[in-house]
């Protein structure tokens, strides 16, 4: 292939701004890796009209002044001490267009300052709703967890994708999804054309690989773990990660296997989760828990090396990070059949049926004791988490880019 002129890239990375969860640490990756592709002219982070000076060693980014006379931000809810002109288009569809055009020339402006080339430029949006934009735009749809599961949800967040989704189907040319599981469902719940959407898996960092006790005992001794002697779980608490149903099971553990192997759990304190505060509360108390709450990028992976299996029973997932992390580290993984998860994990870990407690608990069980199984789980886990890369990832969405400026048949 003749070599493709270098283009300009406008990254919405508001994920950046604070404590990294999914969304935040795909947008890290996908920055890093596209940086370093020659058809990648220059690359711009922003959040709303704010340029932000990315990350140095992947700490969060810091904001830059506005680059085209930003607006206050408006209260999520309501509205209260927003400027009259941003509720009035809360409030009225005619000035609600009028607020998006607007906010279309304040963009284009902005980035034209920027240096961005506008006639090679694509708007990238890794959480599936977009900014007004005039220009080419590029959309990931994670996943639709909100439309299959909209119970575990705040109503406020269900309300502005409801509002929203349209014109963001609308601006997007391309959608860029991690699964072909997710395609299906963007294709079958929003009637979205197949052709319009791309599947670029997600890659899996280089932190992640198997660590001898050695390397892991001075940093679990830190928590009071040793290698191999617990189990843990990493997600934000909030309902659809199923850590409700996962905590019962793994209560109804013999009681010697639970005191061998407790339960960590790590992820931060999300929403509609008082459930699940309790309950490990109550397991706390009993000497079978701990909770870690959010825990940095460097600790991570040495918890994931450590353990001696992983649980992510989730609902609903567009990929399923943590479980390919888990292989990564040599570490045996359970996880949930019926979503993207067991197609990413594709036979190389314990697959069950989220809603049943008792399949979870067996399957705990096995993972806990058969060390044949939790060896053989091991070791395919590693080989298949190895095709995952974010080098691959950046390269596929780079396609995408192309193909959405149309440098491209479609073909690369």
């Amino acid at each position: 292939m003749d070599r493709i002129p270098s283009l300009g890239l406008l990254l919405s990375a508001e994920s950046l701004c604070g404590r990294r969860t999914g969304v935040g640490n795909y947008t890290l990756h996908l920055w890093r890796n596209l940086s370093s592709l020659p058809d990648i002219g220059s690359i711009q982070l922003f959040a709303g009209l704010h340029r932000l000076t990315p990350p140095d060693s992947g700490g969060p980014v810091r904001r830059n002044a506005p680059v085209c006379g930003a607006p206050k931000a408006a209260t999520p809810d309501d509205g209260a001490g927003a400027p009259f002109w941003r509720v009035l288009a809360r409030q009225s569809r005619l000035a609600d267009a009028a607020y998006r055009a607007a906010y279309r020339v304040r963009f284009r402006l902005a980035f034209e300052r920027a240096g961005v080339p506008r006639d090679r430029a694509c708007y990238h949006e890794p959480n599936m709703i977009p900014r007004p934009f005039g220009g080419v735009t590029v959309s990931t749809f994670q996943d639709l967890a909100w439309h299959r599961h909209p119970e575990v949800h705040p109503v406020e967040r269900l309300r502005w994708i409801e509002r929203h989704l349209p014109r963001a189907l609308e601006q997007t040319r391309r959608i860029i999804t991690t699964s072909a599981f997710t395609r299906h469902e963007i294709v079958s719940v929003l009637g979205v054309d197949p052709a319009r959407i791309d599947v670029v898996p997600l890659g899996v960092d280089g932190r992640f690989h198997p660590r001898g006790p050695d390397e892991t005992a001075p940093v679990l001794a830190q928590r009071s773990l040793s290698p191999g002697g617990y189990l843990l779980s990493v997600g934000t608490v909030e309902p659809r990660k199923n850590l409700g149903r996962l905590l019962r099971a793994y209560a109804n553990l013999p009681s010697a296997l639970a005191e061998r192997f407790p339960l960590v759990v790590v992820g931060a304190s999300g929403w509609l989760n008082s459930p699940e505060l309790a309950s490990m509360e109550a397991l706390e108390r009993a000497g079978r828990l701990r909770y870690l709450g959010y825990v940095d990028e460097a600790e991570l992976p040495v918890l994931y090396a450590g353990a001696r299996a992983f649980a992510y029973p989730s609902l609903y997932e567009g990929f399923g990070l943590p479980p390919l992390e888990a292989m990564a580290s040599g570490t045996p993984v359970l996880c949930s059949a019926g979503t993207a998860m067991a197609e990413v994990v594709e036979g190389c870990g314990l697959q069950v049926d989220p809603l049943d407690e008792g399949a979870i608990a067996e399957a705990l069980r096995v993972l806990l004791e058969d060390d044949g199984t939790a060896e053989r789980l091991s070791a395919l886990g590693m080989a298949r988490a190895a095709g995952f890369t974010w080098e691959r990832c950046a390269r596929d969405t780079l396609t995408t880019y192309r193909k959405a400026l149309g440098l491209t048949d479609g073909n690369a």
